[in-house]
């Protein structure tokens, strides 16, 4: 869902008017709209990155954005783009935007002046043109188009790509959607969807390490076509994903020490917007769980208080403490009580038995300047319905298998260990 941008809030494509424009644009570049390639390495067109803390923090923002990034190279240039399963676009700032967007890094390559692609978020928009280059992931490599932005948009009281003064200013130069086409704005393949067409086994593994190790630093591993088996400690869980657009899951339930919340309304649902599916989104572009209602966030955020969850100075009140868990004050001398768990129960309508998704305490709590912060549960701002963000990632290894129409997931090890592509050697099918 990236919300280092916010929410879309339109996905239509392109028409078809403009979609003859843009393959005019492309004949003119000396290019045509089958150029993708892979570069075949002897791994069977396998890739692998690290993953890196963007600096942009929760608690320093006072947003929903912590997003990670990886090293993306586009033309002979190299960009830290958020890996986004809750997106499919690829969207760095143009040269023609550098000063209006706020960024350091922008693409400076040709566009294609027509036609203009508007994206609506509800923090912030932007539009953007047309490019087309050698975008290269993890040491793979696939010619194709994507988009650079010529405007930062003002959208509900924010911009898209933030200003000097937020925290989260030239912590990322933009994002690499990972999921499906049916969600891509303008009707561009995804990146990822293009080396799988050319022979990259159809899925990739994330691996987020716990905690969190200060800007830049290096916080987990991306593997596109499979996996090193060695990252696994424990065994793979399986989820099945419905239908196919975002990664989507369905919540069973949700256990806080054992006990199950009590959530008030349904949780796999979108209030702002009922026509969407049935559906829980897993999401790597956002870092908190978010809930569908604030209601139900209230209810989750209560279980984990009556649960003793975080232990706090005497002199605490009930005040406070509510407010601790409304993410509105940090407390100093509060401290998180390891013996208690977090476990999200995940099962698709039909099948047995459900995956069940460990969620360690520590990550949903940061030990802050004012104190302890609680920076892992929110209510979902823009409608769209429950999101399981990064904090479900940490210290798990989730496997999307988009060959089989599933995600498995384990516990991990070894994640702050350095891996290449000889690491790999457990690969998803050639399955599109």
């Amino acid at each position: 869902m990236a919300y280092w941008m916010g929410k879309i809030d339109d996905r239509r494509p392109v028409t078809r008017f403009a979609a003859a424009l843009l393959l005019v644009g492309l004949a003119n570049l000396g290019c045509v709209s089958d150029t993708a390639y892979a570069e075949v390495n002897g791994h069977g067109a396998v890739g692998h990155t690290p993953i890196f803390s963007s600096g942009c923090t929760v608690e320093k923002a006072g947003s929903a954005s912590e997003p990670y990034t990886i090293p993306v190279t586009i033309g002979d240039q190299i960009f830290n783009l958020v890996p986004d399963t809750g997106s499919s676009n690829l969207i760095v700032g143009s040269s023609k935007c550098q000063e209006q967007c706020n960024l350091r890094n922008v693409y400076r390559g040709t566009l294609i002046p027509r036609p203009v692609v508007p994206m609506n978020f509800i923090t912030g928009g932007m539009l953007n043109q047309y490019a087309i280059d050698a975008i290269g992931v993890g040491g793979l490599t696939v010619t194709k188009p994507f988009l650079a932005s010529v405007q930062n948009r003002k959208i509900g009281g924010a911009y898209a790509y933030p200003p000097r003064s937020n925290a989260c200013y030239q912590t990322r130069d933009g994002v690499i959607g990972l999921a499906y086409g049916t969600i891509s704005v303008g009707g561009i393949l995804p990146t990822f969807t293009a080396l799988a067409a050319k022979g990259t086994p159809n899925g990739f593994t994330f691996q987020i390490c716990d905690g969190y190790r200060g800007e830049k630093q290096k916080n987990g591993h991306l593997f596109l076509g499979g996996y090193p088996s060695k990252i696994l400690d424990g065994p793979i869980q399986s989820m099945k994903i419905e239908p196919a657009d975002y990664y989507n899951v369905f919540v069973e339930e949700v256990l806080i020490a054992g006990k199950s919340v009590n959530f008030p309304q349904p949780v796999n649902t979108a209030p702002g917007r009922p026509s969407l599916p049935t559906r829980t989104i897993v999401d790597s572009g956002t870092t908190r769980i978010f809930l569908n209602t604030q209601e139900n966030a209230d209810a989750l955020l209560a279980a984990m208080g009556a649960s003793g969850m975080v232990t706090f100075p005497p002199e605490t009140t009930a005040s406070e403490i509510k407010d601790f868990y409304s993410f509105k004050r940090a407390i100093r001398g509060a401290k998180v009580n390891p013996p208690k768990t977090f476990q999200i129960s995940v099962r698709a309508p039909g099948e047995s038995p459900p995956a069940i998704i460990d969620v360690d305490p520590e990550n949903l709590f940061r030990q802050t300047d004012q104190g302890l912060a609680q920076v892992g549960i929110a209510p979902e701002p823009g409608g769209a319905g429950t999101i399981l963000g990064a904090r479900v990632f940490q210290g798990n290894v989730l496997m999307f298998d988009r060959s089989g129409g599933r995600i498995g997931i384990a516990r991990g090890r070894g994640c702050h260990e350095s891996y290449s592509i000889d690491d790999i050697d457990t690969f998803f099918a050639r399955v599109l």
